[in-house]
Parts: C-alpha cells; sequence; structure tokens
C-alpha cells in the first residue's frame, strides 16, 4: 500500500503544477540559480561573441532510452494507458500487461531484459516471471495471475541497467464477481485435444431442444443458441451471472452443450439438459466431452495394384508362359499350337514342319525363324527404336496392372461383430462395382519424351464390362475397427476371372499398340487370328487377304510340290486354330477372384484436412494389404497386390 499511497502522491504534484525539476525564475526574471550570483566582470561579457561558422555546433546529450506501456494496453477507462495503467478486474481472471523499450529516437530495443515486481501478496496475485527479454519490436510482457480475493496489486516493469529509461506501474483494481446462477464445468475424454470451447445454451420448454437435436452429427450446429459463450480453455469453468429472461421468469430450464474447437469444424462436443437454474442461487453442472466420431460414409475410387504373373505355377503358370512366349519367339509355339491334333490338310503339312517329337524339322525352323524376323520387324515399324526388349515389357505389364472399383458406404458402421473390435456397416449397406483393368504401355507417344521413364505417362483403361459383359461387384461385408481401420471380410468378386482379363488385355488394347491400329493405312491387329496372320505372312497381308499365300510363297523351295499345293489350304485351318486354342486355354481359367483385407489387418484411415469425413483408405506411400487370390483347377494363384482408395 505504500508503494499506491506514492503514486497517488506523485499523480497530485502533476495536477497541481509541479515542474517536475525545471528551474523557478526569481521575481527579476532571473533563474533561482541566478539569484545571489556575483556579476561577471569579464570585458564585453555584455555583448556578443563572434560565432565561427565552420565550427560543429554542440547538439547536446543523446535523448534517454524510454519504457512505455505497449500499444493495446488499455485502462479501466478504456483510453491508451500513458503515465499509469490503472486496470479494473474481477478477481481470479488472468491478465497480461505490456510495455515497449525503445531507444531516444523511437527504435525498439531487442533482447533487453524487462524486470516485473509487486509489493501484492501471493494469497492475492502472483506474476508468471520477474523479469523477460524484449522481441524484435521492443514489446515484452508479464501474465499476472490473481485469485478469488478482492483488493489492488501494483506491477512495477523497469528495464535491468537503465534507470533513465523510467519504470512504469500498471495498478489493478480487484473486486469479486458477482455470484454465478449457472457454473458449468467439462470434463475432457478423448485423444484429439480441442485448443477450446464454446460454450452454447439453450432454454428448454417441454424437453425441446434436446441434447440428440443439436448434436452436430444431426445438424444442430445450424440451430442458433439462446447464449453463446466463450472461447473457455479445455478446463476452464464457465461462471454465468445471468441468463436471458431468468429474473422475469424466476425459474428456467436449460440445456448447455460444449463444443471443441470454439470455432472451425467441430470435433469434440458434451451436452447436459435439464438444468434448473433460479436467481440469487448458482447451479453446478459438470459436462463430459467426447471426441466425435470421423465419418465413414460415402463413394471412395478403389485401385489395386496387381501382379499377376510372378508366383505362377500348375496349368495357369503354364498358359501365362506361352502367353508371354508368344510376343518373344512365337514361330515354334505358333507351330506346336496349329498343329496340335491337326488332320487333312493341315495334318500332312505339319508332319513336314514337325517332327515326332514335337520340334520343327529343318523345313521348320525356316517358318520358326521367319515368323520370329516378323515379330521383330514388325514391331520395329510400329514403335520404332530397340524392340528387343519388348516380349519382356509384355511380362512387365502383366506383372504392374490396375484393377479399379468404386467402394460404396452408404451408412455408418453401427453393427457389432463377435470378436471384432468395432462396428460393422449394416448388411447391405457396403458394396464394390470393379469398373476397369489398367495397364501401361511405355513405347507410346506420351512417353516419348522421357523413354518410358515418367510413371504416369504410358497408361490406359479397359472397362471391365467390354471383357466380362457387366461390371463385377455386390455386396459386402465391412467394418470398422477401434483404430479406424478398414476391415472386408473375405468375398468373392462373381464373374471376375483371371484368363478373360487376361485375354481382353492383349485382344482389346495391347496387340493394337504393338503392331498397328490401322492409323498408318495398314489394317488392324486386334485379335489373335490376325497377329497369328502377319507372323506367317507380312504386315501388309491383312489388307490383300494373303497371308497365307506369302507364307506358301516363303517355304516353296523347301517343300515338295505335293506339300506346297496344301499350304494355302493347311495355313487358313492353321490360323484359327492356334488362335482359338490361345483364347479356350485362358477361358478355362475362369476362378473368380477371391479378396479381403488380411485377418487382424485392416486398412489405414486417412482424415487430411481435419473435418471428420475420412478422406481415403491407405496412401501411395503405404497402400493396404489384400488377401487375394484366383482359383484354379490344381489350387490357387495369389499375386502380390496392395490397394488404396480415396473418397470420391
Amino acid at each position: 500500500m505504500t508503494k499506491l499511497a506514492a503514486i497517488v502522491l506523485s499523480l497530485g504534484l502533476i495536477a497541481c503544477g509541479d515542474d517536475g525539476g525545471a528551474r523557478r525564475l526569481a521575481s527579476d526574471g532571473a533563474t533561482a540559480d541566478d539569484v545571489g550570483a556575483p556579476p561577471d566582470s569579464t570585458p564585453g561579457a555584455d555583448s556578443a561573441a563572434p560565432v565561427d561558422s565552420e565550427v560543429p555546433q554542440d547538439t547536446g546529450p543523446a535523448a534517454p532510452n524510454t519504457l512505455a506501456y505497449a500499444d493495446g494496453m488499455l485502462g479501466g477507462d478504456g483510453q491508451p494507458c500513458v503515465t499509469v495503467c490503472a486496470l479494473n478486474e474481477d478477481a481470479g481472471v488472468a491478465l497480461e500487461l505490456a510495455v515497449v523499450y525503445r531507444d531516444g529516437d523511437g527504435n525498439p530495443l531487442a533482447d533487453r531484459t524487462v524486470r516485473f515486481t509487486t509489493d501484492a501478496p501471493a494469497a492475492l496475485a502472483r506474476l508468471s516471471t520477474l523479469s523477460s527479454y524484449t522481441d524484435a519490436h521492443g514489446v515484452t510482457s508479464v501474465t499476472l495471475r490473481t485469485f478469488d480475493i478482492p483488493g489492488t496489486v501494483v506491477v512495477t516493469a523497469s528495464v535491468s541497467g537503465d534507470p533513465e529509461a523510467g519504470a512504469l506501474d500498471f495498478v489493478v483494481t480487484l473486486d469479486l464477481p458477482p455470484a454465478p446462477v449457472l457454473l458449468i464445468s467439462s470434463n475432457y475424454v478423448g485423444a484429439t485435444g480441442p485448443v477450446d470451447l464454446s460454450l452454447r445454451l439453450f432454454e428448454q420448454v417441454d424437453g425441446q431442444p434436446s441434447c440428440g437435436v443439436v448434436h452436430p452429427d444431426a445438424g444442430g450446429m445450424a440451430l442458433e443458441p439462446d447464449l453463446l459463450a466463450g472461447p473457455y480453455g479445455l478446463y476452464q469453468q464457465a461462471a454465468l451471472t445471468d441468463l436471458p429472461g431468468l429474473a422475469e421468469a424466476g425459474e428456467q430450464t436449460w440445456l448447455a452443450q460444449l463444443v471443441g474447437p470454439a470455432a472451425g469444424t467441430p470435433l469434440s462436443v458434451g451436452c447436459a439438459e435439464g438444468i434448473v437454474v433460479r436467481p440469487m442461487a448458482t447451479a453446478q453442472q459438470l459436462i463430459y466431452v467426447l471426441d466425435l466420431p470421423p465419418s465413414f460414409r460415402g463413394s471412395y475410387r478403389s485401385t489395386t495394384r496387381a501382379d499377376l504373373v510372378t508366383g505362377a505355377t500348375g496349368t495357369l503358370g503354364r498358359v501365362v508362359d506361352g502367353v508371354v512366349q508368344l510376343f518373344t519367339e512365337p514361330g515354334a509355339l505358333i507351330l506346336g499350337w496349329a498343329c496340335q491334333g491337326a488332320s487333312g490338310a493341315l495334318g500332312t503339312v505339319c508332319g513336314v514342319l514337325i517332327n515326332d517329337d514335337g520340334d520343327p524339322t529343318i523345313v521348320g525352323g525356316v517358318v520358326t525363324d521367319a515368323a520370329d524376323a516378323m515379330l521383330l520387324a514388325v514391331m520395329a515399324d510400329t514403335i520404332g527404336g530397340d524392340v528387343t526388349q519388348v516380349g519382356n515389357t509384355v511380362a512387365e505389364i502383366l506383372k504392374d496392372l490396375r484393377l479399379l472399383s468404386d467402394l460404396e458406404i452408404a451408412a455408418e458402421p453401427s453393427v457389432p461383430k463377435a470378436d471384432f473390435s468395432g462396428a460393422y456397416v449394416p448388411w447391405g449397406e457396403a458394396s464394390e462395382e470393379w469398373t476397369h483393368v489398367r495397364f501401361r504401355w511405355k513405347y507410346g507417344p506420351s512417353c516419348k519424351p522421357s523413354g518410358g521413364a515418367d510413371p504416369d505417362c504410358g497408361w490406359t483403361s479397359i472397362p471391365l464390362e467390354e471383357v466380362y459383359g457387366a461390371r463385377p461387384g455386390g455386396v459386402i461385408d465391412a467394418g470398422v475397427d477401434l483404430d479406424l481401420a478398414l476391415h472386408v471380410d473375405q468375398h468373392e468378386v462373381t464373374g471376375m476371372t483371371y484368363g478373360p482379363l487376361i485375354n481382353a488385355i492383349f485382344e482389346k488394347r495391347l496387340l493394337s499398340l504393338m503392331f498397328g491400329d490401322g492409323s498408318n493405312g495398314l489394317a488392324p491387329v486386334d485379335s489373335w487370328e490376325d497377329l497369328i496372320s502377319i507372323l506367317l505372312g507380312d504386315r501388309g497381308c491383312l489388307n490383300d487377304d494373303d497371308c497365307c499365300d506369302s507364307f506358301a510363297t516363303r517355304i516353296e523351295d523347301e517343300v515338295a510340290a505335293y506339300v506346297l499345293a496344301l499350304i494355302p489350304a493347311a495355313c487358313e485351318a492353321a490360323i484359327p486354330a492356334a488362335a482359338n486354342l490361345i483364347r479356350d486355354r485362358l477361358a478355362a481359367l475362369d476362378g473368380a477372384m477371391t479378396l479381403g483385407t488380411p485377418a487382424g489387418g485392416g486398412c489405414r484411415s486417412h482424415d487430411g484436412d481435419d473435418d471428420r469425413w475420412i478422406d481415403a483408405w491407405g496412401s501411395a506411400a503405404n497402400p493396404c494389404e489384400w488377401d487375394l487370390y484366383f482359383p484354379t483347377s490344381d489350387g490357387s494363384f495369389r499375386p502380390d497386390s496392395g490397394w488404396r482408395a480415396v473418397r470420391r
């Protein structure tokens, strides 16, 4: 209180005209310092001395540094603090008291120590620190924490080592606030940790509105509350001294809802209803605040990567190896397929081209070598450059397929399931539809600038209805665990079979990419018959329909005349025989794809923008796993695979 009295006295002296140390004038106009001084007897003392204009004039000492109240510090009257900062606050609040330190020219002084002191007892108020450094703007502050005791607190700020900068006082008068009519306390139980909470109060009439009505997921945030208060800290108590209409009503019933964060998308909520409030009494309510669950409902675009070659064994492995070999050494393969079980003219010609062990004869070798050479020549004409590795690229394509599907979750998970920590989507509310197969042809025009190095170039798609006549899919059983990961029960994707998919990739897209789509004036190559025809004849024979004549001309010097006469007919029979054998072998691989998430391992969810709507399952960097396989006649084929899905 001694400090406070000194401040009041100094303010009174200033108001009464104290000159703050300026010299007083004597009655004759001399200053008080001049009174009683002997006269100056120096000759010419009364005359002005000449001034040398070449000598710099003394400008006097530099102005001292100053400590002032920071911009924005307002007193209890709402005006900026200048000489003393007098504040009136409710006891129990925390106040930030800020000052600014500048040099004599008004420039901020950074990294300087400002001390804060107070003579207030610890039971009344405490300072958060006794010293702090100024920032780049010369500003620093201290927090004054007060308690539920009335009184007056004086906080003094000064600069260490610079007494000339002066000292500043904050005089804070603390009064007990009026007794609240409603006290709301919160207990947060969750993981997101909202930084603050808003309090939404609704007066209830006949039990309405209810907590269910005002819930954010029920559209309750669109309802205008009767009173909105906050923001409050996560564990700060809300004390309301009055409520609208309470004095007139004498008694009211209220619903209190805490929502966090106070601004933006609600992530946490708590609610209590039926709170009876009366004047001159304090109603108290504890509200548990819980994290809002994310929303999984929506449509997602799913991409499954699958390697449909590596690890293939048994019947499936042999068929796939044969198809791949067709693009590396096709001659022997075509002869073997065409001559399998051949009779008539074709059987006679096959007897000349293949021995009893099924290997090409000398004449057969001419045919196989010619077919192999034609493969490279045609591909060179079509795609240019080095084609010796294109055959291997066919295998690479099948190792990096993309299977696209639409995943639909029409309702939030809500159904418990035995031995599952989470909830399942109600049956019938989750479904999938497989839409496309995609592969990458890196020899196309879009990949030429990068030489195929750009991983995003060359992708082409085939709608699955072109493969199967309809899009495979159906209802699936799916749920979300406590870690917010998606689990899909293993199920058969009816109609999505291995062999027809591989066949469609070649006949509907890849053959024309490799051997020509007709854009160069030559007939397109878009079937196995077309491929075999040009390998036996030449690239232009499809236009003139003389592929078998070209074949006969190629071997006329190698066979007897009676065999040569049979060549055209045998060739015409061989082309569809070999083509159908390829299709039939692939079509026999008709086990439908079966897949689900691995037991005990779901697909992690992602909410990239923190709006409580799941944006994706898995990610490009960390895709999810499938337990995926195709059943075969002699077992099953489990390709390496991974997947992710993105909200559409």
